[in-house]
């Protein structure tokens, strides 16, 4: 029996380092893959029946590893009351043992049941999946110390190219104290100036109680226009609030100068004409003025006329004059449009034959 018990005990050993070695080949591989992490900031929160609570979702690279990482939030249940859910941005791009983080938002309403709940945030690149916990605890609204947060303006109209501002409110309520961080939902990837982007300053305030502190929101307007929202958020502890600025970049007037037609030829010793159209947008209303150049300039040379001043809505002549003497060949005209800083310009060729 003993025999038996110890030929068996060094199967059992045998059988162990067989399965043990590619375990730990394994774990050394994996210790050097390229990967990521995900992290929920806080990871608790309480959220008033009825009122909605954020948590950072904070990614970071390891082992070097690059790409897009999809974020998915919880499935909302379908019944009343059920708690809802957003992430934003739903991608966010790592670089090499870089960082990037995401607003996870919880929604609740005045049916959903006073409980506490799990939930988790997904990321996912390829083949590779993480999830950051966010636990949470739906209570009575009750008139405990507080907060508030408001936006003035809270619509903006900024012109490319230019900053638009909006004031940021904290308020306490029920002599609440304490300091409030404030963040912003993320600006997008791609480079200013083309892009907007936002940022808060300052990043955190002080509210003494009933007393009121207040930040700036600072938004520029990407010179590819387009519209958005912002939304901005305070944390204290287990409370969040937030408030939504939204945004539209207009272009600036401007006007369009043509030509017509591009080209025109001429015996020498006559005239011909060009057609100029002087079209404003985006509301310029101010007068323009025209000049020309001829290339290449010549003896007894092609000479212009045209008016020195239009308006931003006209139709003018530019008249080319040619001699006896003018030299055959192909002269291009420059005609140049100004009105204050905004100057543009169009090119006709007139061809001077015999």
């Amino acid at each position: 029996m003993r025999i038996i018990a110890t030929g068996l005990s060094l199967f059992l050993l045998l059988i162990g380092m067989i399965f043990a070695v590619p375990s730990a080949a394994h774990m050394v591989i994996a210790a050097n893959t390229a990967d990521f992490t995900m992290s929920a900031q806080p990871n608790s929160l309480t959220i008033p029946q009825g009122s909605s609570g954020s948590s950072i979702i904070f990614l970071t690279s390891v082992n070097g590893f690059q790409g897009n990482v999809s974020l998915t939030p919880p499935v909302s249940c379908l019944a009343i009351g059920c708690p809802s859910y957003t992430i934003n941005p739903t991608r966010v791009e790592l670089v090499a043992n870089g960082s990037g983080k995401a607003v996870f938002t919880i929604y609740t309403y005045p049916q959903t049941p006073l409980n506490t709940y799990n939930v988790a945030v997904s990321g996912t690149s390829g083949s590779l999946s993480h999830t950051a916990s966010v636990t949470y605890t739906v209570v009575a609204p009750q008139g405990g110390p507080d907060y508030s947060i408001s936006a003035n303006p809270n619509r903006l109209n900024i012109p490319a190219g230019t900053t638009g501002k909006s004031t940021i409110t904290l308020t306490s309520l029920n002599s609440f104290s304490g300091t409030v961080n404030l963040y912003t939902s993320p600006s997008p990837l791609c480079p200013s100036p083309q892009c907007s982007t936002w940022s808060i300053d300052p990043t955190s305030v002080n509210l003494s109680p009933d007393g009121s502190a207040t930040a700036t929101l600072s938004i520029f307007g990407g010179t590819q226009g387009g519209y958005g929202n912002v939304t901005v958020y305070g944390n204290s502890g287990s409370l969040s609030h937030s408030v939504i600025v939204s945004f539209k970049i207009t272009q600036p007037p401007d006007f369009t100068i043509t030509i017509s037609p591009s080209s025109q030829t001429v015996r020498k010793g006559s005239i011909t004409t060009f057609s100029i159209n002087v079209t404003g947008t985006n509301g310029f209303n101010n007068t323009v003025d025209l000049s020309t150049t001829i290339s290449p300039v010549t003896r007894h040379g092609p000479t212009t006329s045209l008016p020195s001043t239009v308006g931003p809505y006209s139709t003018s002549t530019l008249t080319v004059s040619t001699m006896r003497g003018t030299q055959l060949g192909t002269y291009t005209i420059t005609v140049t449009a100004t009105s204050s800083s905004l100057t543009h310009t169009f090119t006709v060729t007139v061809t001077v034959t015999s």
